[in-house]
């Protein structure tokens, strides 16, 4: 039997990406680093599964760019870390949180605010998300 693939979807919060970024921007500022810097920037040994699924959260949420082979700490990133002001900040949070497709389609779908993990399930199976997949999607929905 085929395996069930679900559609793409940061593997954590905006919250937690936001955390994680900090320690890339302090090191490196936003010069062009290859991946495996910028791996072990967010915590990892190396290039690896959960590695590679971090960066892919980064770059969903617009917190770094690829450019080539190499990576940098985006102008969203560094507005969010260091703001000229709460409404400039704030504004690049939201740019970040609806930044992945899906969350920004679930906003669009559900206006008005969030709806139950109920229906939130009903509406993920029907795209084509795996049972296994929901419990993570839905969190780093709710997180975001």
């Amino acid at each position: 039997m085929a395996r069930v693939r679900s559609p793409n979807y940061p593997q954590f919060g905006l919250d937690e990406a936001i955390k994680r970024i900090g320690p890339v921007f302090e090191k490196e500022r936003q010069h062009p680093m290859p991946k495996e810097v910028l791996a072990k920037h967010l915590g990892y040994g190396g290039v690896n599964g959960a590695s590679l699924g971090a960066i892919s959260a980064m770059l969903k949420y617009g917190l770094v760019d690829q450019v080539g082979e190499s990576y940098r700490v985006t102008d969203r990133a560094l507005t969010i870390l260091h703001p000229h002001n709460d409404l400039e900040k704030t504004a690049a949070i939201m740019a970040a949180a609806f930044a992945p497709a899906l969350f920004a389609e679930l906003a669009e779908h559900f206006k008005g605010g969030p709806p139950s993990d109920e229906n939130l399930r009903a509406y993920l199976v029907r795209r084509g998300f795996a049972q296994s997949a929901l419990t993570g999607v839905i969190q780093a929905f709710r997180e975001t």
